[in-house]
């Protein structure tokens, strides 16, 4: 069985999520601390800092306000720890909050990370709740 991860439940990451889930038959699996924002298609704009953070905040708001999303309620739930091998993957989910609540991570038994947005905030990390 094979999985779609969202990393965590940003527009640019669950827009097309619903789309993408039926024509494969596959699961979609989130952290739970964002399974509202792709159940109830929930729209966060994003805020950046300085000239290039408000340039891209500002192009981001713009496809948030303008695009459409479809409403996706998540077959899985991605705790910490959860082992995907029963997804055909050798590896586990590792909680990642910071981005948002319910970002989390996918490391690989190879010790490869797959974080989604790790770098968002280059300058000066913070944690957005």
């Amino acid at each position: 069985m094979k999985l779609i991860v969202l990393k965590h439940g940003h527009f640019d990451h669950c827009q097309n999520t619903a789309y993408l889930a039926e024509a494969p038959g596959c699961p979609v699996g989130i952290g739970e601390a964002d399974a509202a924002l792709l159940e109830q298609g929930v729209k966060r704009k994003v805020h950046g800092r300085g000239i290039w953070g408000g340039i891209y905040a500002a192009a981001s708001n713009w496809n948030i306000v303008h695009r459409k999303m479809a409403y996706l309620k998540p077959e899985v739930i991605l705790q910490p720890d959860m082992p995907l091998s029963a997804y055909g993957v050798d590896g586990k989910v590792i909680a990642l909050p910071g981005h948002t609540a319910g970002h989390v991570g996918v490391l690989l038994d190879s010790g490869y990370l797959f974080a989604g947005d790790a770098m968002q905030n280059i300058g000066k990390p913070e944690i957005i709740r």
